[in-house]
């Protein structure tokens, strides 16, 4: 195995914060970003679900605070009857 060094620019308390919880459970940063990237690779994913919104839900959120593409409806059950409920 070849090895590489990675360089990331990450805000140092987000560094400070991960480091206590290596320490508490054994490992290293180093083998933190390994366990992660071993975990992407085998998952071909995100080892973990991202709370940030996905780009369809984003642009959703993005429309309704501009008072874009929204439905008004008079009561609940206009908006059942809408939804066939």
């Amino acid at each position: 195995m070849k090895a590489a060094i990675i360089s990331a620019e990450v805000d140092s308390e987000l560094i400070s914060g991960a480091a206590k919880v290596f320490r508490k459970i054994g490992i290293s940063e180093s083998e933190a970003i390994v366990l992660f990237l071993r975990e992407v690779v085998i998952r071909q994913q995100l080892p973990f679900e991202s709370l940030f919104p996905n780009p369809t839900t984003f642009d959703t959120m993005r429309k309704t605070d501009a008072g874009e593409e929204l439905t008004a409806y008079k009561d609940v059950n206009d908006f059942y009857r809408e939804m066939g409920i």
